[in-house]
């Protein structure tokens, strides 16, 4: 299940990633739809952890969402060059 979720997220952060270089409204929607199966594999693996539909895609949507605007931050304190606060 480890595996399952860590390629989950490496595929999301991949497609977003690509989002952002290329300028490209259509790797966003990659990247929801590889969340989202990602979601029905995770229920595949084991169907008592997530048992609803709509909490699961709620769940791995907001992980899509973290994930996006993690993205987006980081971009912003780039292009701004803001930096981090010390500490």
């Amino acid at each position: 299940m480890v595996l399952l979720n860590l390629v989950g997220v490496l595929l999301t952060e991949w497609l977003l990633i690509a989002a952002e270089i290329s300028s490209d409204v259509q790797y966003y929607f990659w990247a929801f739809l590889a969340a989202m199966l990602w979601a029905q594999a995770v229920h595949n693996r084991n169907p008592r952890l997530y048992p609803r539909l709509s909490g699961r895609l709620m769940y791995f949507g907001l992980i899509f969402a973290m994930l996006f605007l993690l993205n987006k931050s980081v971009i912003f304190l780039r292009e701004f060059e803001l930096g981090l606060p010390p500490g």
